[in-house]
């Protein structure tokens, strides 16, 4: 997937999501089912030029519909459509023949025998494809993953929040008593604000209505700012209240303007205040928000985070009331009153501004009275509690159900998961592929490497330096293919075998794996290499070559060197030891899910996401809602736990543990990974959500499974992460790290159970707290053990 540059983003600053999924899974199932590497190699470079192609065989397209595309505004179609066949140029080069070809891009190669007129020629074979630079065409329908296990987990999740709601409803009364008290003779608090001016940037025109609402018709622009300016009499103010209101002039009754739901989306909400009197006007700054209902990805909180990229929304409860309280950071006020300027901005586009609003204020810092009561309810509140009728307890109930913070988070909860559900029945999905032109396009030199300044017309063909193509084929993609994996090419089997080595031992034997030319380094063991290749080229058999390398005495010796060893070979390039180096993030990570039990080994399917830092979009500033690129919206179930290998993959900004441990951003082919070592790395294994996960569920496993001696426990755990049984040492120092972690928990059990509230898999009942936050510290311990993370 390195070298296919497999990502789930186009790419470019605004890196929008893309379906390239099936791709991957076609990946998979062809190393799965051991497909000869000369058919994976034809049916990824040109299955759409095969006759009768399968829809599986199509789908091998997407390797070269993984580069790049550019979805900004104001961008040359033809100048991405360029550069994305120079990509694969470069990409078929450096994985089939380990060649710098985009060296001679813009002149002839410096070291390898290779001219700017052999670079077009090659270029050619990729010249005629339908794609284009910014286009998510041509596309291909394909079926769906299997949903039976996530609609499974749905059920039983609901059936559990149903429970949760049952045992909430039965703490009502007694909630709803407490409640009643505590907002008693505080049900009006809030004051509607006179509006004396309303402007619309885009041109949209307000109609004040007898209830102090505003109602905006007429021009509907596609981006908006309402500056709204008011009065009030009150000399303190501590919240403003934000009242979205339907409408039947409105689309869907609205509340919003936008023309398909009546949806809107407030991007930001700002308020100034001015003594009524006169004088300097100051800004107001809010703490916090809050509402009634929250869009998905689209929080109250976004409103006031002085964010213009994120926003407050209601979907999918549209031609409701819905409104939002913003609490201010600090109260204030004028003896004469104030004027209040409030600025709404809608930046999301698609006429995403509010319809019909109202804004009212309040001096009170009780927050369980700023939600706002209706008359009825207010009326019934003000009634003896012993002289209400049946039917106002029955409205207060059915009121109180509504605000309840317990209630609320329930319901909400259950709304999302039947929404995900169907989604997931809804769902369909396609992926990208190639497509040959009918009418081919015709192939220049281009003058330096500028696609403006066209040279001399060329037709596809290969280096010279290699042998030819067969005389007579039409020198197309297909042809290409064929090429590459016929027994006279002398390069793709050494550069693939070579790869397969560098997969087991770490180094290939030729180190520079990505350059077979001049300027890369000759092979350790030059004859091996050949043996190989020729053993690999018989039957293109991918499994075998590997049995061979791992089955062979090479390989089975001992990683351990004594210091002699080391100086004459530290990097091992004599093989005179086992290998041993430091696994990719992806194994890392399933690893640690592995022992703990949590690993979801499910195959195939769209991308998840695993917890990530919080909010990390947005602070990079990658975060795009306004045209599909909504924050890392967490997985929940069993995909939390999915393999590293499914996990969503930004090119701008690859999940953090990943790039940690020196994953690319796979903007471009890669044939060899970084292997860095540095503190972060250590950092995230300690303290990433995911790695203190796995240590929780570890440490239950070690206390169910373990035996009930703290030794035999020790045992299990050190033999269940490292395969081996403890030296005496080892077993002691556990123990002590136990016994140590143990006393420092039972002094302090709040911190115990703090610790292991640590994600979201269940925890049984039953277990001590203290001892499993111990256990769960030694977890932690050996998850982070060098020959944990470690290979050999």
């Amino acid at each position: 997937l390195d070298l296919a540059r497999y990502a789930d983003s186009n790419g470019y600053q605004v890196d929008l999501a893309r379906s390239m999924w099936p791709y991957r899974e076609w990946v998979i199932n062809a190393f799965n089912r051991n497909l000869a590497f000369d058919q994976f190699t034809i049916e990824q470079l040109a299955s759409d030029l095969l006759p009768n192609a399968t829809l599986e065989q199509k789908i091998a397209t997407g390797f070269h519909r993984n580069t790049k595309t550019n979805d900004e505004g104001g961008g040359d179609d033809e100048e991405y459509r360029t550069k994305a066949v120079k990509d694969r140029v470069a990409t078929t080069a450096t994985t089939w023949l380990g060649l710098t070809m985009m060296c001679a891009e813009c002149h002839t190669h410096k070291y390898d025998p290779i001219t700017q007129e052999e670079y077009y020629r090659f270029y050619a074979f990729f010249n005629n494809t339908a794609d284009r630079g910014n286009s998510t065409e041509p596309s291909l329908a394909v079926p769906g993953p299997p949903t039976e296990r996530k609609v499974a987990y749905f059920r039983s999740r609901l059936t559990r929040l149903k429970e949760d709601l049952a045992e909430a409803e039965k703490k009502l009364p007694a909630e709803q008593e407490a409640w009643q008290r505590q907002i008693a003779g505080k049900t009006n608090v809030w004051v509607a604000l006179n509006l004396t001016k309303a402007i619309s940037t885009g041109g949209a025109t307000f109609t004040n209505l007898p209830d102090q609402s505003v109602l905006a018709t007429g021009v509907n622009p596609t981006y908006d700012t309402y500056q709204i300016e008011t009065e009030t009499g009150l000399q303190k103010i501590t919240a403003i209240l934000l009242e979205v209101l339907p409408d039947p002039s409105l689309p869907k009754n609205g509340p919003g303007r936008w023309r398909e739901t009546g949806n809107f989306i407030l991007d930001e909400l700002a308020m100034t205040a001015t003594p009524r009197s006169g004088g300097t006007g100051t800004n107001v700054f809010f703490s916090k928000a809050t509402a009634d209902w929250e869009q998905q990805y689209y929080r109250a909180e976004h409103a006031v985070d002085r964010n213009p990229k994120t926003g407050w929304a209601i979907g999918p409860k549209f031609g409701q009331r819905h409104f939002l309280i913003a609490e201010l950071a600090e109260p204030f006020g004028f003896k004469d009153g104030a004027k209040l300027g409030f600025r709404f901005d809608s930046y999301h586009g698609n006429n995403h501004s509010i319809g019909r609003l109202r804004l009212s204020v309040t001096a009170e810092r009780d927050p369980a009275a700023l939600w706002p009561v209706p008359a009825a309810v207010a009326e019934a509140l003000a009634v003896p509690a012993a002289k209400r009728s049946p039917e106002q307890r029955r409205l207060l109930a059915a009121h109180y159900r509504t605000v309840s913070p317990a209630i609320r988070k329930i319901e909400r909860e259950i709304f999302r998961l039947n929404e995900r559900e169907a989604e997931l029945a809804n769902a369909k999905y396609t992926t990208l592929v190639l497509k040959e032109l009918e009418q081919p396009r015709t192939t220049h030199i281009q003058v330096r490497g500028n696609f403006l300044d066209k040279g001399k017309e060329v037709t596809a063909g290969v280096p010279a330096i290699l042998p030819p193509l067969p005389a007579d084929k039409p020198a197309n993609r297909l042809a290409l293919a064929r090429w590459l994996v016929s027994r006279e090419n002398p390069l793709t089997a050494r550069v693939t075998v070579n790869r397969l080595w560098e997969r087991v031992f770490g180094t290939g034997l030729v180190k520079t794996s990505e350059d077979f030319g001049k300027q890369g380094e000759t092979p350790s063991h030059p004859e091996l290499l050949d043996w190989l290749a020729c053993e690999f080229a018989d039957a293109w058999d991918i499994k075998h070559v590997l049995k061979l390398i791992v089955m062979s005495a090479t390989y089975r010796q001992s990683a351990t060197a004594d210091e002699e060893r080391l100086q004459k070979d530290l990097y091992n390039r004599l093989l005179a030891r086992g290998p041993r180096f430091r696994m990719d993030p992806e194994m890392i990570r399933d690893q640690a899910l592995a022992v703990s039990g949590l690993l979801n080994p499910e195959i195939g399917g769209p991308s998840v996401y695993p917890v990530q830092v919080a909010n990390l979009w947005k602070e990079l500033g990658f975060l795009r809602p306004e045209i599909g690129m909504d924050e890392w919206p967490t997985s929940d179930g069993p995909d939390l736990y999915r393999r590293g290998i499914y996990t969503f993959w930004r090119r701008v900004c690859t999940y953090p543990t990943f790039a940690t441990f020196d994953a690319p951003s796979r903007e471009v082919c890669i044939s060899r990974r970084s292997r860095s070592n540095t503190p972060l790395q250590a950092l995230a294994t300690l303290n990433d959500p995911v790695f203190l996960e796995a240590a929780r569920v570890l440490g239950q496993r070690i206390l169910l499974q373990g035996g009930s001696a703290p030794e035999k426990q020790a045992d299990y755990a050190f033999r269940l992460c490292l395969a081996r049984p403890p030296s005496k040492a080892e077993r002691q120092r556990l123990l002590a790290l136990y016994e140590q972690q143990l006393k420092s928990f039972e002094s302090d059990p709040a911190a115990a159970e703090k610790l292991i509230g640590q994600g979201p898999a269940e925890r049984p009942p039953n277990l001590d707290v203290r001892k499993l936050a111990a256990w769960m510290m030694v977890g932690n311990v050996l998850l982070n053990l060098d020959e944990m993370l470690t290979k050999g």
